[in-house]
């Protein structure tokens, strides 16, 4: 309990001083931060982390070299953004690419996140894909987060 209120207190400091929840973590595994619509979107690729599922089906990340992690906010209230469908292609050096789902998921704090393999050492191309939650709106709020959003960046593994 101790943990959430100091997480709390750190996102409301964070926003008295004009940064974004995105901002606050992790900052060395940072691929790419950007606005994109009305959505503020972070990528990072992290250690490979063991995940179990909420039926508890454990899914170890011993065979995976990263955990892609993304985080979404909206870009005004600085809310996080939930619901999205999100996709990531990834690209390796020699042009193969693979895509998976990127689900939401809870570590330290609500994200989206999944364990990948990447087969060598290089610089490798991600491409996002992020869906439009599919949730009931206020009439006045018909149109936050209604379009899809893409993101492209380079991530060097070395």
């Amino acid at each position: 309990m101790r943990r959430v209120a100091v997480v709390a207190a750190s996102v409301v400091a964070a926003a008295s001083l004009g940064l974004s929840p995105v901002t606050m973590a992790g900052e060395e595994d940072l691929v790419v931060r950007k606005v994109v619509n009305d959505l503020e979107v972070a990528l990072y690729m992290e250690k490979p982390k063991d995940m179990v599922m909420a039926d508890g089906m454990a899914m170890s990340g011993g065979h995976s070299t990263h955990h892609l992690e993304v985080k979404v906010f909206d870009a005004k209230s600085k809310a996080c953004v939930p619901y999205l469908a999100i996709t990531a292609t990834v690209t390796s050096p020699e042009g193969k690419a693979f895509t998976v789902e990127v689900p939401a998921m809870i570590g330290d704090a609500f994200h989206y996140g999944t364990n990948v393999s990447l087969p060598a050492k290089g610089t490798y191309t991600i491409a996002l894909s992020l869906r439009p939650p599919k949730l009931m709106r206020y009439a006045k709020s018909k149109d936050r987060w209604a379009k899809p959003a893409s993101l492209t960046a380079k991530f060097a593994y070395r």
